[in-house]
């Protein structure tokens, strides 16, 4: 995989200047390989041992386009821990694949998505639990309409899960929320705007902001505009807003923003080509601005991640002149208002960056498809270059990982006043805290269990330390 890196340095010499660099990369085959179309790396997170999970779908062997479900696992180097296929019995299922993947506090995984007869036809949604070691424990599947998508998955506050996606009968379509506990048993399911062919949810987050939220945030489509909507912990929709850009426009993937406002990716489409777009919302999902990330005017923006600086990272894929199938993905980092800071281009592969998330080292994990199956690439943690008043304090963590509590020790910083953030994975801020002296004793109290990142500040708002905490 060729991969060109850009750096835009538009900073003056008070603004930390940040360098990116390709740590790994690792393909992973798909097993059948005599068909053009091959395996989708669809979702990706760090799991709390240091390695990665990458969910997805793959050709099942001589089926002639049948697809099924692939959950494969990596240590912290991309090295394969396990590598395991999920098929129907019933021989006539076309198509079967992974959306989302989710690490559960026992150390298993929740796999969502969906399976169908004939590709999106006859559809059911499934929840599927594995054991840590990627062995099935359990599988749910729901079929609440002749048809029914999930795209997106998230955990609630109260440790059960909410899928988003799309149900139809016949003409008819829905957009839809359907909540289950963390045994997969169904709680309610919500369907909101009604479209005889053009809607759905392509992205759902919790939203944390204010702190303690509760509620949820999604994107799609409506009636070929960008959807964005924000319902209450019942599934009682709060507010809408959809985007008109371009004769066909989609939501792929929406975050909170630390000003409690929101930034969605998505594209924007006429008849010969997609053009990528991020739009910056507030707290209502009125626009403050939009930008074109990506590697050129064409494409898409599959994911987009608020990063702990303020700025966000953004993954996708490129256009080839002429030609309707993406053929170059790329991972990107912008600023606060959306300009280009670094470009890793994966130049002509025929590769798509679906999902993107931040390790614990500060880097970034990216995973999707390439030529002849899927991928994941991780980059180097970012570093910065500061001034003297900048630098860092030595930091002690105990333990790491937590159960209840962990104490945070300043070995290097006078007695003052510091300030204390903890992000969640998304980038957005879940705790803060001031404390006294050198010493923090952070109670996890019932913070779910995951990789978290933290800040501490001085009196004088600079940063002192940094780092990243592990509850289990």
């Amino acid at each position: 995989m060729k991969k060109v890196i850009y750096f835009l340095i538009l900073a003056s010499f008070q603004t930390s200047l940040f360098a990116q660099t390709i740590e790994w990369e690792r393909s992973f085959p798909s097993i059948e390989i005599n068909i053009g179309v091959k395996g989708f790396g669809n979702d990706v997170a760090q799991t709390t041992d240091g390695g990665f999970i990458l969910a997805g779908a793959d050709l099942y062997p001589n089926s002639l386009g049948n697809f099924f479900i692939r959950v494969l696992k990596t240590d912290d180097q991309g090295n394969v821990e396990w590598d395991n296929t999920f098929h129907s019995i019933n021989d006539f299922t076309r198509w079967e694949g992974g959306e989302s993947v989710f690490e559960t506090e026992d150390g298993g995984f929740l796999i969502s998505g969906q399976t169908s007869r004939n590709f999106f036809e006859n559809s059911k949604i499934f929840l599927m639990k594995l054991s840590a070691d990627g062995d099935s424990l359990w599988t749910k599947k729901y079929q609440h309409f002749e048809n029914n998508l999930s795209r997106a998955m998230v955990q609630s506050n109260d440790g059960g899960f909410v899928l988003a996606g799309e149900v139809r009968n016949f003409q008819d379509h829905a957009t839809v929320l359907l909540k289950v506990d963390g045994e997969g048993d169904s709680l309610w399911l919500k369907t909101y705007f009604p479209h005889e062919s053009s809607t759905g949810a392509y992205d759902i987050q919790t939203i944390a902001l204010p702190l303690g939220g509760g509620g949820y945030v999604a994107t799609g489509v409506f009636n070929n505009d960008i959807l964005l909507f924000a319902t209450d912990g019942t599934g009682e929709l709060l507010w809408s807003k959809t985007y008109d850009f371009s004769p066909m426009d989609i939501g792929l993937s929406v975050r909170q923003t630390p000003d409690e406002g929101f930034i969605i990716g998505g594209a924007t489409m006429d008849p010969d080509t997609h053009f990528p777009i991020l739009i910056k919302t507030d707290a209502s999902g009125n626009i403050e601005w939009t930008t074109t990330p990506g590697i050129g005017a064409s494409g898409s923006v599959n994911a987009v991640r608020p990063t702990p600086d303020g700025g966000y990272v953004v993954c996708g894929a490129g256009l080839g002149f002429f030609s309707q199938y993406f053929n170059s993905g790329y991972l990107q980092q912008l600023d606060e208002n959306g300009n280009e800071i670094w470009t890793i281009d994966f130049e002509g592969e025929q590769t798509n960056a679906l999902n993107v998330e931040m390790a614990q080292d500060g880097g970034f994990i990216a995973g999707g498809n390439s030529q002849g199956g899927m991928f994941l690439l991780k980059t180097g943690g970012v570093t910065a270059t500061t001034t003297p008043s900048e630098q860092k304090a030595a930091l002690r963590i105990f333990p790491n990982p937590l159960t209840h509590s962990a104490t945070l020790e300043l070995t290097d910083s006078k007695p003052q006043t510091h300030h204390f953030d903890l992000f969640d994975s998304l980038g957005r801020r879940i705790k803060k805290a001031f404390f006294e002296g050198t010493s923090f004793q952070f109670l996890r109290e019932e913070l779910p269990a995951g990789i978290y990142f933290f800040q501490i500040k001085d009196e004088k708002e600079m940063l002192v330390a940094n780092g990243t905490l592990i509850a289990r």
